[in-house]
């Protein structure tokens, strides 16, 4: 809903927060597949009852608008570009890999589980209510100096898409804050989602690609 695409939430939900529907708790959702009372109607409703308030309630607040802004594009040579788009996909997973890395490797320091011992004890030390506020404060400074990469980051990714260049540099650098920023959000507890930072992770390496 927040991204005006309703329909599209529906299949991003099925596809990704499925297991978080089955799995209320883990002898539910036992019992249930036994007696096959999981049917398609049960996954589906939920699903589609969800979206349909959230884009009710989406467009009575914030009115019918496009969180994009996309200028007309249209592929000529689609044979011709093919190589590039595969390599383009393998950049891409690329980038996706060191997130995941990354995010694992602050949430080891959160957790204390990596580290020289004094930080492990340390952080074990400091209460888990505190940990997203440390998390917060980091972001917080970060986005002091990279202010593109706060929220969703709507203005730098439709400048992109609006084909307004931005130099090299810059798309590098906060592809890399993106990334810190998230991970460190993730592992701190501060979640505030993945899929909108990923989108922005997305344009900066489509960008840089190009």
């Amino acid at each position: 809903a927040g991204f005006n695409a309703p329909i599209a939430g529906v299949f991003f939900a099925l596809e990704v927060l499925q297991d978080a529907f089955d799995s209320s708790s883990p002898n539910e959702y036992t019992a249930a597949t036994q007696k096959k009372a999981l049917t398609s109607t049960a996954r589906l409703a939920p699903i589609l009852t969800a979206s349909v308030a959230s884009a009710l309630m989406a467009h009575s607040i914030l009115g019918d608008h496009f969180v994009f802004h996309l200028a007309q594009y249209s592929l000529k040579s689609p044979l011709a570009g093919l190589p590039l788009y595969i390599l383009l996909g393998f950049v891409s997973g690329t980038v996706a890999f060191t997130f995941s890395r990354t995010a694992r490797l602050f949430q080891g320091l959160f957790y204390g589980d990596i580290g020289f011992q004094f930080m492990r004890s340390g952080v074990k030390r400091i209460p888990n209510s505190l940990k997203p506020i440390i998390g917060g404060l980091f972001c917080g400074v970060l986005g002091l100096f990279f202010p593109q990469i706060r929220f969703f980051g709507e203005e730098a990714q439709n400048a992109l898409l609006g084909n307004n260049s931005l130099p090299n540099t810059t798309l590098l650098s906060l592809l890399s804050v993106k990334m810190i920023a998230t991970a460190l959000s993730v592992a701190s507890g501060l979640v505030g989602g993945t899929f909108a930072p990923c989108l922005f992770l997305g344009s900066m390496t489509g960008a840089l690609f190009h």
